[in-house]
């Protein structure tokens, strides 16, 4: 039996509500299972485009973000396809040393807006996650993601994704953080 056949078949047997994606998958095949158990997909996964394929949104070199947005789109289709969201982490990119957090903020919404106008004709949520500063060095906090989303208010797709292992490593408390996000939270686990 396939990986990906047995593990949803098997979800209702595990407290997990998340499955790392595996490549390449047949979709139609997925989506045949998912509809046969009933089991729903929440959340399909970017990080590999960053810790496999070496691309990001921040990056100085146009073809790796080309390639970036590239694969995001991919990852919209298939969330769409199967009834689901995505989440942002690695993918995101960090700032250099050195550079201009201002500046690479404002490329990371540029190069977000195309995907968050295609995630929304496809009724598909961006779940941008917040992950500890000992990984990366963007959006390590609730506040920070939601000042960026409160200053490029034009990714309306763009939600924020409460990581619990993140969280007791970054935030003041939990209580705070939900509070920070309120209204803008698109996944928590």
């Amino acid at each position: 039996m396939k990986k990906w056949n047995y593990a949803i078949s098997s979800a209702d047997k595990y407290p997990s509500d998340a499955m790392p994606p595996l490549a390449p998958i047949d979709w139609d095949a997925v989506n045949a299972k998912i509809e046969e158990t009933g089991v729903k997909i929440c959340q399909i996964i970017t990080g590999r485009l960053n810790t496999e394929g070496l691309c990001d949104l921040m990056n100085d070199r146009p073809y790796v973000v080309d390639a970036a947005i590239d694969g995001m789109l991919q990852y919209i289709d298939i969330a769409a396809y199967v009834g689901a969201d995505i989440v942002l982490g690695w993918a995101k990119g960090n700032i250099p040393k050195g550079g201009s957090r201002e500046k690479y903020m404002a490329r990371l919404a540029q190069n977000l807006q195309p995907i968050n106008d295609y995630a929304k004709e496809q009724g598909v949520r961006i779940n941008i996650e917040v992950i500890n500063h000992y990984e990366v060095n963007v959006f390590t906090t609730v506040k920070e993601l939601v000042h960026f989303l409160d200053e490029y208010p034009e990714l309306d797709a763009c939600y924020v994704h409460l990581d619990t292992f993140h969280m007791m490593l970054e935030e003041e408390s939990f209580e705070a953080a939900f509070e920070a996000a309120k209204g803008r939270i698109g996944y928590f686990h």
